[in-house]
């Protein structure tokens, strides 16, 4: 289970209308990727690049995630170490340098990132920044509504995935999730909606996703099919307020106190 949500451009979308100047630089010379993300470095300039997660050792996960941002601002040559901003963690992590190049040449899910490296030439004044927010919202509605550029290739999924994007993915989740019950036995399911917060918050959409299904999914995992269709969200505000209800009301101990590390 993964639940995506950002598509291939985000970074590129990001940087356009913030008049930021940037390309996605890629190469398969590992020597030739340092070489450009040191001399960002040298120059004064942080460079963000795509890690995968799985090998970035201040992360305790297993999965793999290729196309995880983070931004380098210095290395240690004596100590063979590149220093690293993460949103995962509040404070500036000393990796070794071969960890890092095994995260930024990564070859894992959901596709290799080829040392993904976006340096970057920032305007004197950025544009305004409400014109710029509206802009991303209709373009999140779009995305919402269809159009799509895909993070993957899903055809290199395994037969029988269920793939879906937009709010036709949203349905296509919720419809499987009231399912889980009646396909997994009670270890498994346990395991699943414990997981839920890590493949949609750690490694996928975003606590706005997560905030609204994690509860939700809880709920549905405990009714039966016949009573767990949800009314469907003609109003985006009384749709965001429900899980909150329906949290509330779950019985016993929250799984929060046993959501997976991370």
């Amino acid at each position: 289970m993964y639940l995506i949500g950002r598509n291939a451009d985000m970074e590129l979308d990001f940087c356009r209308r913030l008049n930021i100047e940037t390309r996605r630089q890629q190469s398969d010379d590992p020597d030739k990727a340092w070489r450009l993300v040191k001399g960002e470095i040298d120059d004064g300039r942080p460079v963000m690049v795509w890690c995968d997660i799985a090998e970035l050792p201040y992360l305790r996960v297993r999965l793999s995630n290729t196309r995880h941002d983070v931004v380098i601002i210095g290395y240690d040559d004596e100590q063979n170490t590149v220093f690293i901003v993460d949103n995962d963690r509040e404070d500036v992590q000393e990796v070794p340098m071969a960890a890092f190049q095994r995260a930024h040449g990564s070859s894992g899910f959901p596709g290799p990132n080829r040392f993904a490296t976006y340096p970057m030439r920032f305007p004197a004044q950025l544009p305004d920044l409400l014109t710029c927010a509206r802009e991303a919202a209709a373009s999140a509605a779009r995305v919402l509504g269809g159009e799509d550029a895909l993070l993957f290739d899903v055809s290199s999924l395994p037969e029988g995935s269920l793939v879906a994007s937009g709010v036709e993915g949203v349905k296509a989740f919720a419809d499987d999730i009231i399912t889980w019950p009646y396909r997994l036995d009670p270890d498994d399911l346990t395991t699943a909606v414990r997981s839920i917060p890590v493949f949609v918050e750690k490694a996928g959409t975003g606590a706005v996703f997560s905030a609204g299904w994690r509860p939700a999914s809880a709920v549905m995992s405990q009714r039966p099919p016949a009573t767990n269709a949800l009314p469907p969200p003609q109003k985006p505000a009384s749709a965001a307020l429900m899980p909150g209800v329906l949290w509330a009301k779950l019985p016993g101990p929250s799984p929060w106190t046993s959501r997976p590390s991370v």
